[in-house]
């Protein structure tokens, strides 16, 4: 029986769709070049080995070294972060010393608002303090007032001049007639 020999051609699968149609430059024969992706800029493909046997006849895969090199330039293989990568872009782009700055400021500005508000509250707690002592001493100059009032009253009442002149009258009536005709009465007040 005689022995017969397959070869296959090795396929790569990309991220992108490949035509079924046979012709002269086929997706084996290119570099690769990577799609982009968000998470990963660059990512190198999977590795293989160089030449694929099967029977007895082989097949060699051209190696991509030159071609990758070519394409990345001096760049490494190393792949990059997208996040770190755009934050790294946008650190150099924005310069935060103004920032700081107005931070600095709005907490100094912060700092001093605060002292105020204690200063406020401290004045506050005096002036009641002080009205409740002005209160207590109204209450106690309108009750001394009253008793003041009450006092003379009564006073005025015990000794007042209708009072004494109708003693008098009834004790020495002659020198209270003589008295009365030469000074004119007392009038209460």
């Amino acid at each position: 029986m005689p022995s017969a020999t397959y070869s296959y051609a090795a396929q790569s699968t990309a991220p992108w769709a490949v035509s079924t149609k046979t012709s002269a430059y086929t997706a084996a024969s290119q570099p690769y070049h990577p799609s982009p992706v968000y998470g990963q800029l660059y990512q190198p493909p999977p590795s293989r080995s160089e030449s694929i046997t099967t029977g007895g006849s082989s097949y060699s895969i051209p190696s991509r070294a030159p071609s990758v090199s070519s394409y990345s330039g001096s760049e490494s293989n190393s792949p990059v972060d997208a996040l770190s990568y755009m934050g790294d872009r946008l650190n150099r782009a924005m310069d935060p010393t103004p920032l700081d700055r107005s931070l600095a400021t709005q907490a100094q500005r912060s700092g001093e608002l605060n002292v105020k508000t204690r200063e406020l509250q401290a004045l506050q707690a005096l002036a009641q303090s002080r009205l409740k002592s002005a209160r207590r001493n109204f209450a106690d100059g309108i009750q001394a007032a009253r008793d003041v009032q009450r006092d003379l009253e009564w006073t005025q009442g015990r000794v007042g001049t209708s009072a004494l002149n109708r003693r008098v009258a009834q004790r020495w009536p002659a020198q209270y007639t003589t008295a009365s005709s030469h000074f004119p009465p007392l009038e209460d007040y």
